[in-house]
């Protein structure tokens, strides 16, 4: 009883504070280009490596709102079946630490570290726009394949997720696949498609929805 009393009451606050409509961000045709740097600690412990990237993207979307749709971006608030539209440009800078091994004629890694996210976002409707920057600095985890691990071209992939650990409780997760290629000493490049999707719970507004989708390339150099 007490039990069924407890639940009852959750499911009535939450719908209670549910009211605001998230703003969402979905760009299936964004690309993605990317920088690389990845250092060999192998003196120090076979395997171990520290490994810097930088990636940035640009995308947009249109949402359209029903008439029971409240959004509210900072202290700008659209609804009554507003059509918004927004861009977004997103920077992701990241710093990690891994260990890699030889698994049957593959490499696996596991790595983790700093993620830094800024995003700069513009939403326009009918009479109204905002534009806001976010600024997020985050814990990273993530695995790396590539198949075979002893070619100059091979199947790569790279998936991680994140959590902030700025207070703004931002969320994310990305990842890629496509074919890795060495053509020559100290390079690796990378072409295939990338996914980057981002969450975050906003105390005194929407709450923010971004997925990011599309073709990348990446330049890597290995020391």
């Amino acid at each position: 009883m007490r039990f069924t009393f407890l639940a009852s009451s959750c499911a009535l606050c939450c719908a209670a504070c549910s009211t605001l409509t998230p703003l969402e961000v979905h760009d299936s045709s964004v690309f993605s280009p990317a920088g690389r740097v990845r250092v060999e600690l192998d003196k120090l412990h076979p395997g171990l490596f520290v490994a810097g990237s930088f990636r940035d993207m640009e995308g947009d979307d249109v949402q359209q709102l029903s008439s029971t749709d409240t959004l509210v971006v900072e202290d700008v608030t659209f609804g009554a079946g507003e059509r918004l539209r927004t861009s977004a440009q997103l920077r992701v800078g990241e710093f990690v630490v891994g260990k890699r091994a030889d698994v049957e004629g593959a490499e696996l890694a596991f790595y983790g570290g700093l993620q830094h996210v800024l995003m700069d976002l513009e939403v326009r409707g009918f009479n109204e726009s905002k534009s806001l920057d976010r600024d997020s600095r985050s814990l990273l985890l993530g695995v790396e394949l590539s198949v075979p691990s002893d070619s100059w071209i091979a199947f790569d992939m790279r998936a991680d997720m994140s959590y902030s650990l700025s207070g703004d409780e931002l969320a994310t997760r990305s990842v890629q696949d496509g074919l890795g290629l060495r053509p020559m000493p100290f390079t690796h490049l990378f072409a295939g498609w990338y996914v980057r999707d981002i969450e975050q719970v906003i105390d005194a507004g929407s709450d923010l929805d971004l997925l990011f989708s599309g073709p990348a390339l990446e330049l890597g150099l290995e020391f």
